[in-house]
């Protein structure tokens, strides 16, 4: 969460709650909730209520591990100032390695997802340009990242529909849909570069039909599309 400015990261967390629920799917990207903290600072305990939104995106069905525990972490983004912030997690506790990730502050950039683009077992994030339609992969490593820019195309009418490992290879790819047409694209991943058998995949295109989610149903690869 989003401590006062002056915090720094060897800051002990003594208590966490939130008026929002923290688990994958309970809410959308950037939709802001009040989180509580108590938290020690220079041998004093405070407690401050701090506006956030939690984005771990509903599209991913989960809670991205960014630190390889296997245990799932949360991002948080201040809605005033734009920061994000990686909470490591270790059940309820947050671990006092947590905090600022600079991923970009401007509030052009929005959440599109997590997921491990890479293989490299951290979780990464995909955001995207709501005024260029740029996209944009931060890989990260813990708090620190490299970032590259997917050549997804850049019309707004095409969005990010769901995300998974469609092909089995380890690294998570990028399912897009035309919100025209209603057209669906695979995009098979290798870290930011679209792999040449990316394309179309001929799911239901009445726009009646809205994705739900994406999951490995049968040891292979299905979606869940429901109408």
């Amino acid at each position: 969460m989003f401590l006062p400015s002056n915090w720094n990261e060897d800051s002990d967390f003594a208590s966490i709650s939130s008026s929002g629920l923290l688990s994958a799917g309970s809410v959308s990207s950037d939709q802001p909730i009040n989180i509580t903290a108590s938290y020690t600072q220079d041998g004093v305990t405070k407690t401050g209520t701090f506006k956030v939104a939690i984005v771990n995106h509903i599209h991913t069905h989960r809670l991205t591990s960014f630190d390889t525990d296997g245990k799932g972490d949360v991002l948080l983004r201040n809605l005033e100032t734009g920061r994000w912030e990686i909470n490591f997690l270790n059940n309820r506790f947050v671990k006092t390695n947590s905090g600022p990730t600079w991923l970009f502050p401007g509030p052009d950039w929005k959440m599109m997802g997590t997921g491990d683009f890479n293989g490299s077992g951290y979780g990464d994030i995909l955001l995207r340009n709501q005024i260029t339609s740029g996209w944009r992969m931060f890989f990260m490593q813990g708090r620190e990242y490299t970032n590259e820019a997917p050549s997804f195309s850049l019309d707004m009418n095409w969005q990010l529909a769901g995300l998974g490992d469609f092909d089995g290879d380890g690294m998570d790819d990028v399912l897009l849909r035309n919100r025209l047409t209603g057209i669906w694209k695979i995009n098979f991943m290798d870290g930011s570069l679209i792999k040449p058998n990316s394309g179309p995949t001929w799911l239901f295109l009445s726009l009646d039909w809205e994705m739900l989610g994406t999951n490995d149903l049968n040891s292979g690869v299905d979606r869940r599309v429901g109408n």
